[in-house]
């Protein structure tokens, strides 16, 4: 063999020997990705069987009524809509879910899980793509960041619209960045068909990429210039978009019939405000607020600290072929965050879930380009992933509850970024003169994470101990709004908290009929008048009621047990109590004027006409115009034990 073939033969074992260590660095590198998919399956196995909060039942439900039509022959095209809005691309999967496994929305939530999974391998090869010289352990660290966030993990357990629009999002990006454009355009459809803002989001990304290919066209000839860059086939991508408008004029509006009178509705109880574009400070500061600083999205700040370190130091590195794919994912962030602050509606956290999306590719970038070293990197990439990690299950973020309000509930305290209601005028934020909405926090207080399932699990250990059934009944104070599903039944289905189910066997509540049904008494407009037909009354006193809220309930009963449970951070306290028939009876006897004076009169005790009975130690009348209302004070509970006019009150003493 001469030098020449001995020189080749050592070159093609050297090519041989690099292209196997590039394979098994791919198989290792999948591998790990394959873990991830699977740690996340299994860390989100437990909202299998959880309640579906607050906004989610409104989706819950409405996906169940259309699935019911399906089954029954009476289906018609309007049932894809969820909720009001044209979600016909998601739906078509939600719908396969809940017909396979109806029992508890399971089916609903493996498809979910299904959705997160895929769209966590294609994050990942979007990271390969657009980031080619990164450093492949900091890949797959932003990768499991994205995978553990409280913003994908923490909310997976709950369905409505804007966790699509994540999913198909990312896998847009990837199809168009791989030039696949079959698969890129039926993403385009589901994206632009799962919430009326992906077309939004839809348009704006291919607009930046056309953009920046426009600019870097040299052709000093305009027309031939745009002709080059909008090809047919960026034509054909528009395709979804013009289908979603003809569909949104030919159905009534943005979103449908159904949204539009949704938003209309609300608008006019708001002054016009809800739901609509409204430029406001204090909303703009809390919408900032929640993008960039709840649940550790500041350590965002890190990564842009030694990027501008680096472009002051003139060390940025320049761009490669990905500065056309990332100028189109800036459009599309700017967009959102320009949607987000000028479209004034309710602040459900789940509303800036895309912006996980935009946070992660943000803050690899800014890494990337920094001057910091390939350790400092991968370590920066393990700590925002142990960070949301943590964060996704439990609030341990300082800035969180610094930034944003937060509510005791027994045994620790959770956060609550809602920070405003509304009136048939206007719209009152906390920070205004006398407007109390502190019990009112609750329909979103636990919707950022996965925090919110200890109440759940306390309630339900509470229903398993009493062993609850027909007989009994549980009363659930109305701390807001004198409605229950205003409180923290939001938390089980705010809208329809009347058709809840205890099954016994499961220790869950469920919303299967054929279990038993759940009898919650609703006492905000007195004591209901089947209070006598029940072996045991059970009221439930929650830590996060103020002192008036549970004066005002506590003088109507007397208690005689206390059980006390607890979850994570919520504590529940069970009371068996028991009403005075005497004062029961006059109530219900009474008409409505009288009702509602005695209501309001012992309501407002210690104060009103009192006065301390002679020859009593501890008995007392009130004195509500020609009535007399007789009760007692033990150990600072107040019993009221009769009602009656004057005259026959003073002969019986």
């Amino acid at each position: 063999m001469n030098h020449l073939d001995k020189k080749n033969d050592t070159g093609r074992k050297w090519k041989f020997l690099s292209t196997a260590a590039k394979d098994k660095n791919k198989l290792v590198m999948g591998g790990s990705v394959l873990i991830i998919m699977l740690a996340f399956l299994l860390l989100s196995f437990n909202t299998l069987t959880t309640w579906f909060r607050s906004d989610s039942e409104i989706y819950y439900m409405a996906i169940r009524r259309g699935v019911e039509n399906l089954r029954n022959g009476e289906f018609s095209f309007s049932d894809l809509g969820i909720a009001g809005h044209m979600s016909y691309g998601y739906s078509i999967f939600v719908f396969l879910g809940q017909l396979l496994l109806p029992d508890q929305g399971m089916g609903i939530r493996l498809v979910n899980q299904l959705l997160a999974v895929i769209t966590i391998g294609v994050f990942y090869r979007i990271l390969c793509k657009v980031f080619p010289k990164m450093d492949q352990w900091v890949r797959l660290g932003f990768t499991a960041a994205f995978a553990f966030s409280p913003l994908l993990l923490g909310m997976i357990g709950e369905v409505h619209s804007d966790f699509p629009v994540l999913c198909f999002f990312t896998w847009l990006v990837y199809f168009y960045i791989s030039k696949r454009q079959i698969a890129c355009l039926l993403t385009g459809f589901l994206l632009c068909f799962s919430k009326e803002t992906g077309v939004i989001y839809y348009c704006t990304f291919f607009a930046g990429c056309f953009l920046y290919r426009l600019v870097k066209n040299k052709n000093k000839n305009w027309f031939k210039k745009l002709f080059d860059e909008f090809s047919a086939y960026e034509w054909l991508l528009l395709v979804p978009a013009d289908l979603f408008l003809v569909r949104a004029i030919s159905s009534g509006g943005w979103g449908g019939k159904a949204l539009t009178a949704k938003i209309s509705a609300v608008s006019k109880v708001s002054g016009g405000r809800i739901n609509s574009f409204y430029f406001s400070w204090h909303y703009i500061g809390l919408k900032l607020r929640e993008i960039f600083l709840m649940n550790f999205a500041w350590l965002l700040v890190v990564p842009l600290i030694l990027f501008l370190a680096a472009l002051c130091r003139k060390k940025l590195l320049s761009l490669g072929s990905e500065r056309e794919w990332l100028i189109g994912i800036g459009a599309s962030m700017s967009a959102f965050l320009l949607f987000n602050i000028s479209y004034f509606t309710y602040a459900h956290y789940r509303y800036v879930q895309l912006f996980l999306f935009f946070y992660v590719i943000l803050a690899a970038f800014l890494l990337e380009k920094s001057c910091g070293g390939v350790l400092f990197k991968r370590g920066f990439a393990i700590l925002l992933t142990a960070a949301f990690m943590v964060e996704s299950f439990v609030t341990i973020d300082p800035v969180t509850f610094l930034t944003f309000r937060s509510i005791d509930v027994g045994n620790g305290k959770v956060v609550t970024a809602n920070e405003f209601a509304t009136n048939k005028d206007d719209v009152q934020f906390l920070e205004d003169k006398d407007v109390d909405l502190e019990t009112g926090q609750f329909m979103d207080s636990g919707m950022y994470n996965r925090e919110y399932i200890g109440f759940e699990r306390a309630l339900e250990e509470a229903f398993a101990d009493i062993d609850y059934d027909l007989t009994k009944a549980i009363v659930f104070p109305a701390i807001y709004r004198n409605k229950i599903e205003y409180t923290l039944l939001g938390y089980i289905g705010a809208h329809d908290p009347w058709n809840l189910y205890w099954n016994s066997e499961t220790g869950n509540i469920a919303y299967d009929v054929d279990q038993t049904w759940i009898q919650w008494l609703d006492i905000s407009k007195g004591i209901p008048k089947n209070i006598s037909s029940y072996r045991e009354v059970w009221y439930m006193n929650l830590f996060y009621q103020g002192e008036w809220y549970k004066e005002k309930n506590l003088d109507q009963f007397k208690v005689l047990e206390e059980r006390t449970y607890q979850s994570g951070k919520w504590k529940i306290k069970l009371e068996r109590i028991e009403y005075k028939k005497k004062a029961i009876k006059y109530i219900n006897s009474a008409d409505r004027a009288a009702k509602k004076r005695l209501k309001d009169a012992i309501e407002k005790i210690p104060f009103g006409d009192i006065k301390k009975l002679t020859g009593f130690e501890n008995e007392y009348r009130l004195r509500v115009g020609d009535l007399r209302v007789l009760f007692t004070v033990e150990n600072n509970i107040i019993t009221v034990n009769e009602i009656r006019p004057r005259g026959q009150v003073y002969k019986r003493l």
